[in-house]
């Protein structure tokens, strides 16, 4: 893992975790997608408003260590705004990049926030905490 992958991880890892972007449960929303994983204990609440084919907006609560409520929180300021379709292929590029070796997606080839995940691909047992949302969200839109 190379010192600008380091930075990054340790740099948005710290601010996405203690200042997650709507860390919070709207009073209105049209889907609500829970993302657990019972073996370590993380636990989000993701809420969508979606107008139309496009998500309008986003939020989310729970519990989780760190890496996963920073990764929760650079999925939501991704998809906000988005068409699903597009959405979607966004997310299925990261969980790829995360989780494929040989995969093409290249670490170039994402924004600087998903850069910082990078670290997760050369210890395993991270890489649920970094896809736990993700997935939730892939499956269930």
């Amino acid at each position: 893992m190379d010192d600008k992958i380091k930075a990054l991880y340790q740099k948005v890892i710290i601010r996405e975790s203690k200042s997650p972007y709507h860390y919070e449960k709207p009073d209105t929303f049209d889907l609500a997608i829970e993302a657990d994983n019972p073996v370590c204990g993380d636990r989000f609440e993701l809420f969508l408003s979606l107008d139309g084919k496009k998500i309008d907006a986003v939020h989310f609560t729970g519990y989780g260590c760190a890496i996963s409520k920073a990764a929760t929180s650079v999925l939501l300021q991704i998809i906000e705004q988005q068409e699903i379709a597009v959405a979607k292929t966004r997310i299925s590029h990261f969980l790829d990049f995360i989780q494929n070796p040989d995969t093409a997606v290249r670490v170039e080839d994402l924004d600087e926030n998903l850069q910082a995940f990078a670290a997760a691909r050369d210890f395993p047992e991270r890489q649920s905490c970094v896809t736990l949302s993700w997935k939730a969200l892939d499956q269930s839109v």
